[in-house]
């Protein structure tokens, strides 16, 4: 048998035996207080909040996988939405409630805190056959009442964005698909619409609400970015931020940070000048005040899943890594375990966790199928795999002493951003 021939062999038994691949632990939003460590991390399954010094706690709901949006606000209270409404929890999670009023059961398509932490709330809706609006929580998201004149007949809300009091909500015709921005400086009470000027070379079909300050509004035009200012004329920033998610964000300083999992997190500066903040990739940015977060894209336990910085993003720190277990909160242990049990196992998985293998004394028991159960490690194909296994670590192991000064884990951070200058 050529050496050829026996590393094919191997490596099939490898790959039959080991589990299949999965999709890494990719936040969709941060929720954000005082502290370093986010409140919570929105995923597509479920919340991962900070828990009680610990292991995270993990809570699920069934639209979870529906949830774009997220917020923390005062109280402790979280607030999530997206196409089966807002709904929120203040017990860490245990029991979601619907927002009542004016926003419930509505699509969401947009949340906004004019003061981070705090009790106001605007939630932008659109059911696609209701007029769209802007409503108003003033506990949290318990309640809602109409904001006041973002309300839209004919067109249906795409985002709501702002700086403080000023809010911008961005609207597309339900007929001809134009599109449409307003802007309020009271929180809704009252809103202009915005003049589009001759939109952006390349017209506006195409484009998504990204961030907003309070005189300047961008949208994503596929991988580019463009700026619309309050007077409605249009720039281009001459960046183009490849992968998805992406995730924007404007600074009180004028910067505006932008990511995305190929382009790490870089920085535009007032003047145009860019800078590579972090490889990492990059799924979610959150800001309150001076403090600022980026969540990470993991792949296995230990590696960063959020940084943040506490000077407008001069000085970085990871403030949270993946974690190999998760708990649950101690006030409905039993309720969220019960559960939770498929979301705990999507979340093991999203790190590579997979059930370990049953010893042999376990490889004769039978299985709900008649079968012997997995592959057991003293099995041929389990052999083969761990042979394969031990040449490959003992490959990495001699390149990491060649290249000592490279990063050897088992994922290593690009060295340059896949952010681009247009």
């Amino acid at each position: 048998m050529t050496r050829t021939l026996r590393f094919f062999l191997v490596a099939s038994a490898l790959a039959l035996a080991s589990p299949p691949a999965s999709a890494a632990l990719t936040p969709r939003a941060l929720l954000v207080d005082l502290d370093p460590v986010p409140a919570a991390l929105l995923l597509p399954y479920g919340l991962l909040t900070r828990g009680d010094g610990g292991a995270p706690w993990l809570t699920c709901w069934q639209r979870f996988d529906t949830a774009t949006y997220a917020l923390a606000t005062a109280g402790r209270r979280l607030l999530v939405g997206g196409p089966a409404g807002p709904w929120n929890t203040n017990d860490e999670g245990c029991r979601f409630e619907s927002t009542d009023g004016a926003a419930e059961k509505r699509a969401v398509t947009g949340l906004y805190a004019p003061v981070a932490g705090a009790l106001d709330v605007l939630i932008a809706t659109d059911d696609g056959v209701s007029p769209s609006s802007v409503a108003l929580s003033t506990d949290g998201g318990i309640t809602t009442t109409q904001a006041g004149e973002l309300s839209f007949a004919d067109a249906g809300v795409l985002a709501l964005l702002g700086e403080g009091d000023v809010v911008w909500a961005v609207t597309r015709d339900r007929q001809g698909g134009d599109l449409g921005v307003w802007r309020s400086e009271d929180r809704g009470l009252k809103a202009a619409a915005v003049s589009l000027g001759g939109g952006p070379a390349g017209g506006t079909a195409g484009l998504e609400a990204a961030a907003a300050s309070a005189d300047r509004l961008w949208f994503w035009q596929g991988d580019a970015l463009v700026r619309l200012a309050v007077d409605g004329t249009w720039a281009t920033t001459g960046l183009v931020v490849p992968g998805a998610p992406k995730a924007a964000l404007a600074t009180s300083d004028g910067a505006l940070w932008v990511a995305s999992p190929e382009a790490g997190l870089v920085r535009l500066a007032p003047d145009g000048a860019t800078r590579e903040v972090t490889p990492l990739p990059t799924s979610a940015l959150a800001a309150r005040g001076p403090r600022l977060w980026a969540a990470h894209v993991a792949s296995a336990p230990g590696d960063p899943l959020v940084s943040s910085s506490g000077d407008l993003g001069e000085t970085w720190s990871v403030s949270m890594v993946a974690p190999a277990e998760v708990g649950h909160p101690p006030l409905c242990t039993t309720l969220v375990s019960q559960r939770c049990a498929a979301e705990v196992a999507t979340f093991r998985e999203s790190l590579g966790l997979y059930a370990p293998v049953p010893d042999a004394a376990a490889e004769d028991a039978p299985t709900p199928s008649g079968g012997s159960g997995c592959v057991a490690a003293s099995s041929p194909v389990g052999l083969l795999a761990a042979l394969l296994g031990l040449l490959l670590y003992a490959s990495a192991s001699r390149r990491c002493r060649i290249r000592a000064a490279e990063s050897c884990s088992p994922r290593s951070v690009a060295t340059s951003s896949a952010v681009t200058r247009a």
